[in-house]
């Protein structure tokens, strides 16, 4: 049954108020999202919610957050960190800015890469990804006569 009130939701563009972005389309769900919603005893229409299925107050999840990063030997992180560790994990994943901004609920990527935080090797992967392609590879041909040199300083030196 609570199966199909989760599907029933999510086929009727599931709204979720945020007060960010007003409201989130949430037609594609983490499965894990779905496990949880689709195994708990409460029906409603909150994810964090009671046994009786009233939303919890924000200082009781706030509370329970910080149980749980004590009891994980977590310091030092906030609520709204999860938010930057999404975009970050969502971006280094998929390579595409527009789906992390679809994803936030952004209405420009601009904030989006507010919330987007690359380390050196992602920089590192990026131009490993393009070394030896495109207008680089032709000159390094050109510059050693035909013979593929490796990399983009083959082509500058």
């Amino acid at each position: 049954m609570i199966q199909s009130l989760v599907n029933e939701e999510l086929n009727r563009n599931l709204q979720v108020e945020s007060p960010v972005t007003k409201a989130v389309n949430l037609r594609l769900v983490r499965n894990t999202l779905l496990d949880v919603l689709r195994n708990r005893k409460v029906t409603g229409p909150y994810v964090f919610c009671d046994d009786q299925g009233r939303p919890h107050t924000p200082y009781k999840l706030s509370m329970a957050f910080k149980r749980a990063c004590t009891t994980a030997g977590v310091e030092n992180l906030r609520w709204h960190d999860l938010r930057h560790d999404f975009a970050t994990l969502m971006l280094r994943k998929t390579k595409n800015l527009v789906d992390v901004q679809h994803a936030l609920g952004h209405k420009d990527s601009r904030m989006s890469l507010r919330y987007t935080h690359l380390l050196p090797d992602d920089l590192k992967e990026a131009f490993g990804a393009i070394d030896n392609a495109g207008t680089a590879s032709i000159l390094s041909q050109i510059y050693h006569n035909g013979e593929p040199e490796e990399g983009l300083r083959a082509a500058t030196s």
